[in-house]
Parts: C-alpha cells; structure tokens; sequence
C-alpha cells in the first residue's frame, strides 16, 4: 500500500485560548528561557537556544513549501524567534530574525523518520540566558529515558484551534520504536535515529511543537536530547523526535562549540536510515508538527 503523506500546516495563530501541548501545562515566564516560538513564512514552530547565536529546530521548518514562503531567501527574511513569551498571540518577549537557516540536507519530507533537525544562525546573539547543553551520547538517551516536552503547539487531540501559549509536559518516558503502529508497507523506525512516544495516553506533542525540545536530566543538568517531528494525523497514536546524537556529524558542521560542550560530550551514536509511520484504518496518514498560523 502506498504511503499517504498530510501535512498539517493547520489554520489561524489568533485565539483566544491558545492550547499548545496535548495533556501539558501552561509555563510561566522564566521556566524554559531557551525554549523559544519560531514564527517562520505562515507556520509556527518551536526550538531551543543551544548557544547565543544558534537555535536548533526541525529542519522541515525550514523548508519553503511547508510552512508557505515562496524561496528560502523569503523564509529566512520571514523568521521571528520570540524569546520571553509564553503567549505568542500577546505583545511581550523579545523577536530576534535570523541571518541564515540550515537543515540537515539528508532531510526528505517523503521519507520521515531520520535527519529532521535545523539550525536558525540569529541576527543577534541572545545573551539573557544560558543555553541549553545538546547530548551527543546515546547511552544517555537510552529507550525508557524520562523526559520533559515543552512546545508551542495544539492541547486538543485532532484539533484545528490556534496555537501560540507555550506549555509542557514532564514525566514522558521514551518507548521502543518498535511498539509503533507498523505494517501496511510502511518501513520501521529506527532507535538510533528518533525516539518513540506513545501518545494513546491523550499527551504529547501536536501541531506548533514541530523543532520543540525533549529535555532530559544528565549529569543533573537539564539536556536536550531529541527535538519534535512528526507523529500521526491526529496526535492520538504516537510521537517521533529526532534523536540530537543521531545528528551529531550535522550539528558540528556549522556550531563546532557544541562539541564537547554538554549532555555526553561528543560521542558520534551512528547515524543509522530508517523512515515513520501512522497507523488509522488502512491508510496511513502522517502529520508534520508544524502549524500554519495567519498574519
């Protein structure tokens, strides 16, 4: 059977209860500095600031036809990433443009499951907090590791209402990949390259929290360790993050200051192939967390 690809890229930023993250909690100003809202063309994504210059996303938010710029010179010129704010749809926080955007260029949106991870080089260095240190290590991302969502995205499984409040979700704790609905002609994940979460719990990540951040705790410190991609139609089956030391060899190339600098210093975990999937009554429809938002 053919592979069905939908891509949510839903409806308007304004509401007037923003609902990101399905079963999450409202944040409050302070509580993830580093996570920040990336209004980019019409799409809303989220990241993480992992030095002063650099943010890491998902690379599909950085790709023209999805989030609806016309070229990649529109795209960048487009970038707003808002630091601050815990309600985008609300004046405050602090935007800052970007001066370049690079996704990993082995990223295929008909292929998911490997490689969807961005950078954002920032028009000017954000200097008002510490960023977050990005993990290299498989061992410290194991299957079964514990982590902390936070994004920007949908509350509502299946849900068509604006997003633009950040929210999180602690305890969520990694499963084998394995455990995702497969068969149907669909490839399996892969753990080496993405980590699984099941989302039949009605929590996880949605629409909006496409390039947000999984923290783990290593070392006692508050480590990125996957960043959102992908998951089914309705956010009701599962989740998908692309693994960061699956992206290692990507990441260095253009922010070498990574290296070493946190969460399992530079171990290279092998950047192993293996696409994604979706599972809903005989045909297969797989949704991009990104979300279209209205100027």
């Amino acid at each position: 059977m053919r592979l069905a690809l939908a891509l949510v890229l839903a409806t308007s930023l304004v509401h007037a209860e923003p609902a990101p993250i399905i079963g999450g909690t409202a944040t409050k100003v302070g509580d993830f500095p580093t996570v920040v809202a990336i209004e980019v063309g019409q799409g809303l994504c989220t990241g993480t600031l992992v030095t002063p210059d650099w943010v890491i996303t998902a690379a599909h938010c950085l790709v023209p036809s999805i989030v609806g710029s016309t070229d990649l010179p529109s795209l960048v010129k487009s970038i707003r990433v808002v630091f601050g704010s815990i309600d985008v749809t609300k004046a405050g926080g602090k935007a800052i443009g970007a001066s370049e955007v690079f996704g990993d260029p082995a990223f295929n949106v008909s292929d998911l499951g490997h490689n969807d991870i961005g950078l954002i080089h920032l028009a000017a260095s954000f200097t008002d907090t510490d960023p977050t240190p990005v993990n290299f290590d498989a061992g410290s991302a194991p299957v079964g590791v514990i982590v902390t969502m936070v994004g920007f995205g949908t509350t509502v499984s299946g849900s068509t209402a604006a997003a633009g409040a950040e929210f999180t979700l602690p305890g969520e704790v990694s499963e084998a990949c394995t455990k995702v609905p497969s068969g149907q002609g669909l490839p399996a994940l892969s753990d080496a390259n993405v980590l699984c979460f099941d989302q039949s719990t009605g929590k996880g990540k949605c629409e909006g929290d496409s390039g947000g951040p999984s923290f783990a705790m290593i070392g006692g410190v508050q480590t990125l360790i996957g960043t959102t991609s992908f998951g089914d139609q309705n956010c009701a089956l599962f989740g998908v993050d692309t693994r960061t030391d699956a992206e290692h060899d990507f990441l260095i190339s253009h922010v070498p200051e990574l290296d070493g600098g946190g969460g399992g210093g530079c171990c290279d975990a092998g950047h192993g192939r293996g696409p994604t999937t979706a599972l809903c009554a005989g045909i297969v429809l797989l949704a991009l967390r990104t979300r279209r938002r209205s100027r």
